[in-house]
């Protein structure tokens, strides 16, 4: 059976394959070799991609994109409730997920963002098997590298609806990377700059090559932005004129607000390639015409602070790696967004007039990277089910914790063995050492945090650090998780939290309490706290709690699915 790479994008997605060092991008039923991320609910049942990016002004309500968006955010979210004011579709908070409700059915029906993008992956496995004409039942799927702990199991979760054993998942411009690098030519001792800029997020990772090792140095980026962040600049323009010029908004119709987001966005394409064009859409409203004349100029000037954010990310994570400009030896473009002239201007601008590295179509940079991947792993013939430790636990309200862990007294990182690397195989085997975006830290005394695995670590990896108990005769501990690089709770992404008990009663500051982050290479992070000397240990896989599908709700939706 085979086991393909995922592209799993905002706007468009990509599947290929890589067998005896040969990769092939897959085509889709329409023989293109990229999906539109959509898929609509019609009285026919679900359609998807070209069909069902063709439903959003016939069935705004029903057709469903932008679900990266979603997966694995809270509904408060600033970023959720900023795009719902957009999408013609409605979003809901249901039992702390996010769902998304089908109009027309009764009783009203929801969808788990999870399930809808499951439902979604399942269509591309579906394709990619009629290209293969064989099963697939695993994937190495992308993320951002951006992405949160949150952000990368919901990612694993929908995998796992759609029947997909997910083997890894791999941030985007690492994919990317190690495309180019298989793909190319390129000679050894080099340091490129991966900008991948794609529909709806934007990352940007430094990757290290000596020949022998592909060690990602550095990333930053922002989930939530992308070239339909672009779009959206232009419909506000329009929207002025509209207001201006016609006798009613058109806000609230969805159909023609519709009209108007594919305008603006397929005049957003044409400007990459003409200086000027133009805006037609004929009775959009009460069979009022609209007609603008949109110049790139004007374009460029709409969005300059979106393009000019990309830049400081650039210059952020440059800062981070400690290196400058001229220490970059190649700057790969990826994702369909950095087709922008303007873009590629800043960024020329930006490196000193180098040029820019286009070998590896930027739509299908990052499938090719992780076919590559998926290629290092042996096939596994059944799905297994996700961990079986004891998930992030809430503490017992009635037990006292006003104790927390002492500052750290000593820590310790273990080596990893080359079986629990990713290694390419070639004339020269290549090591793939991926790294974690955000510090992963525990709270310690005066709601302040302390980091045991530093951003940027590669991993896999396991750090342990020792703590005391901070009261007299205490007999447990709670161990609360964070991510983030605040320093404090208040200010830091709460990851989960679980109590020690039965620790031996003494003085505060005699009891020494071991806690141990580790981290695999899909991200899964697991901790472990134990009494030093004592009988007391507990270990949980932190998968984020809070808005995470059980065992039970995966199991009912992929029979559903």
């Amino acid at each position: 059976m085979a086991i393909v790479g995922i592209d799993l994008g905002t706007t468009n997605s990509c599947v290929a394959i890589c067998r005896e060092g040969e990769t092939d991008v897959l085509e889709n039923n329409f023989g293109k070799r990229t999906t539109p991320s959509f898929l609509a609910y019609t009285q026919d049942g679900w359609i998807y991609g070209e069909e069902a990016k063709d439903q959003i002004t016939l069935n705004p309500a029903n057709t469903f994109f932008d679900m990266k968006r979603l997966l694995g955010r809270e509904f408060a979210d600033e970023c959720v409730q900023n795009d719902i004011k957009y999408w013609p579709f409605k979003v809901v908070d249901d039992h702390d997920q996010i769902a998304v409700q089908i109009e027309g059915e009764s009783p009203t029906k929801l969808c788990k963002v999870q399930e809808i993008t499951a439902k979604f992956l399942k269509h591309l496995k579906t394709q990619a098997e009629n290209a293969l004409g064989e099963e697939i039942q695993e994937a190495v799927i992308t993320v951002p590298a951006y992405f949160n702990d949150r952000q990368r199991n919901a990612t694993i979760e929908a995998g796992r609806i759609a029947g997909l054993k997910v083997r890894h998942i791999i941030n985007e411009p690492t994919a990317a990377g190690i495309a180019y690098q298989t793909e190319s030519e390129a000679v050894s001792q080099r340091k490129m700059l991966v900008y991948d800029l794609g529909g709806g997020t934007f990352d940007v990772s430094i990757i290290a090559y000596d020949g022998k090792e592909f060690v990602v140095k550095a990333t930053a980026g922002d989930a939530h932005l992308g070239g339909e962040d672009f779009d959206d600049q232009l419909v506000k323009e329009c929207l002025r004129d509209i207001n201006e010029r016609l006798k009613n908004s058109i806000k609230n119709n969805p159909s023609a607000m519709q009209r108007l987001r594919t305008a603006c966005e397929n005049a957003k394409c044409i400007l990459s390639a003409r200086c000027e064009t133009t805006i037609d859409l004929e009775s959009l409203d009460e069979e009022e015409d609209f007609h603008k004349r949109i110049t790139r100029a004007r374009f460029e000037e709409i969005n300059s602070n979106l393009f000019q954010k990309t830049i400081d990310i650039v210059q952020k994570t440059l800062e981070n790696a400690n290196l400058r400009p001229e220490n970059i030896d190649d700057v790969l473009l990826v994702g369909g967004s950095t087709r922008v002239p303007k873009v590629q201007e800043m960024l020329i601008s930006f490196f000193n007039n180098r040029r820019l590295n286009h070998c590896v179509n930027p739509d299908e940079a990052v499938a090719i990277g992780a076919a590559k991947v998926a290629a290092s792993f042996k096939p596994e013939l059944s799905l297994t089910e996700g961990p079986k430790t004891p998930q992030s636990e809430i503490p017992n309200p009635k037990i006292d914790y006003r104790s927390s862990l002492s500052e750290p007294e000593s820590d310790q990182v273990e080596g990893h063995r080359r079986d629990e690397l990713i290694v390419l195989d070639g004339p020269q085997p290549l090591v793939i050492r991926d790294l974690v975006p955000f510090s992963l830290c525990v709270q310690v005394r005066n709601r302040k945090t302390d980091t045991i695995i530093p951003r940027y670590t590669n991993v896999p990896i396991k750090r342990t650090k020792r703590y005391r108990t901070t009261n007299d005769n205490q007999s447990c501990v709670r161990i609360s998780i964070y991510e983030g690089e605040s320093g404090d709770v208040d200010h830091s992404h709460r990851l989960g939290e679980f109590v020690l008990s039965g620790i031996t009663q003494a003085p505060k500051g005699q009891v020494n309490i071991l806690v141990a982050f580790q981290i695999d290479l899909n991200g899964i992070f697991k901790v472990t706290a134990t009494e030093d000397h004592g009988e007391a240990k507990k270990e949980i896989t932190i998968m984020n709690d809070a808005g995470r599908l059980s065992e039970e709700e995966i199991r009912r939706l992929t029979e559903q699915n």
